[in-house]
């Protein structure tokens, strides 16, 4: 947007609206798979954690 208004072309506007749409794919591409994965973690830890309660009382 601040592009657009230094240089005054709706073509800037639109290549940085690409850009930032690309940014977010590449943030979402990379997040995802690494909070699935720690989640997947977490809940693995939470079950064992439960079994170790029921056998130690």
């Amino acid at each position: 947007m601040l592009g657009s208004m230094f240089f005054g072309g709706s073509d800037i506007l639109l290549m940085m609206l690409i850009v930032l749409l690309v940014m977010i794919a590449i943030g979402i591409f990379i997040v995802a798979p690494v909070s699935a994965k720690y989640d997947a973690y977490n809940n693995i830890l939470k079950d064992s954690g439960k079994e170790t309660e029921k056998i130690g009382g």
